[in-house]
């Protein structure tokens, strides 16, 4: 019989269960470990809490800070009941009957940094515009930090007997068309060949103009002939492909590629600010680089991909480039 030395075999066995735990809590790996180390007072933009109300985690409560108390089955009480579901890349898709589609796009899915600052600063200026809300928001998932997204809330029409207007997404000469409630058009393919495109505000070019995608966002009305530009920060093709899992389908119309080319010649960069506006406009900015760039190194830190994101700034600030809005520093 051969004799085994059960202390001899544990007390190695031991030493390496202690040193596996030290290399844990040495260099922690988990999102958890990092968020504990984050100072989250500094990320700077609003906070939005997603709320879960259900064990299945399909329904939700939207939220700020003080209402994150919000108990399973409380939602419509307390807050407006979102239907939500998580899209590829760490989005958020949420749909409500009364209030419309909102998503929430991770800072590393927006292509162009800058462009959300330009947006929310027409936006603010010309409110009878009515462009929809496209904002950088602190999100927490059931009280816990997420990280940076740009939430954008999609424009909807809430009486019962509207009919949804569609969202164009133009790209060398191919239309995307999806309605407002973000499923595939239901109006069939193809425009009207009498429809004509116009830019209806100075400003509205001037973002079309600034813009460093190749497509741009466009909203049709269901009523004929009626098309107002609306250049949003995002893709719409690319939300439809993370909500969907396929592209939108596209297609062919020969008049879009002097859709673009129209409204960026008829508008000089800057020619609808006025000097006051400009003075504003690099004030304005040079607060929002500092907020930006605290909360994008608190994304970072906790995705860990600090080093990825900082890499990518250059090619993510071309939409300020000519207004000397660098998120580099001057």
């Amino acid at each position: 019989m051969v004799k085994i030395d059960v202390k001899q075999q544990w007390q190695p066995a031991l030493a390496l269960v202690i040193a596996a735990a030290v290399i844990v809590v040495v260099q922690p790996d988990s999102r958890a470990n990092r968020v504990s180390t984050l100072d989250l007072e500094e990320t700077g933009f609003d906070e939005l809490y997603i709320q879960f109300v259900d064990a299945d985690r399909t329904r939700a409560a939207i939220v700020d800070r003080g209402a994150t108390t919000i108990r399973r089955g409380e939602a419509s009480e307390q807050a407006p009941e979102w239907s939500i579901e998580s899209l590829s890349g760490d989005g958020w898709l949420a749909r409500s009957e009364d209030e419309g589609v909102v998503f929430f796009v991770p800072v590393s899915d927006v292509s162009d940094w800058v462009y959300p600052f330009l947006y929310s600063f027409v936006r603010e200026r010309r409110r009878g515009l009515e462009l929809p809300a496209a904002e950088w928001t602190t999100l927490y998932v059931d009280r816990l930090y997420q990280g940076l997204f740009l939430r954008v809330k999609l424009p909807f029409d809430r009486a019962e007997t509207a009919s949804r207007r569609e969202l164009l997404a133009v790209e060398a000469g191919r239309v995307a068309q999806v309605d407002t409630w973000f499923e595939p058009s239901s109006g069939g393919p193809g425009l009207p060949d009498d429809l004509e495109v116009e830019a209806r505000h100075g400003s509205l070019a001037w973002l079309s103009a600034v813009r460093s995608e190749t497509e741009t966002l466009l909203m049709l009305s269901r009523r004929p002939q009626e098309l107002g530009l609306m250049p949003l920060p995002v893709s719409v093709p690319g939300l439809f492909a993370a909500t969907h899992g396929v592209e939108p389908t596209y297609v062919e119309e020969e008049q879009a590629p002097s859709w673009n080319e129209s409204w960026r010649a008829s508008v000089a960069d800057t020619t609808y600010l006025a000097e006051v506006e400009l003075e504003a406009l690099g004030a304005d900015f040079e607060e929002y680089r500092d907020v930006f760039l605290a909360a994008l190194r608190i994304h970072g830190e906790f995705h860990g991909n600090t080093s990825d994101l900082q890499a990518s700034i250059p090619r993510r600030q071309r939409a300020g480039v000519d207004l000397d809005l660098t998120l580099e520093g001057n």
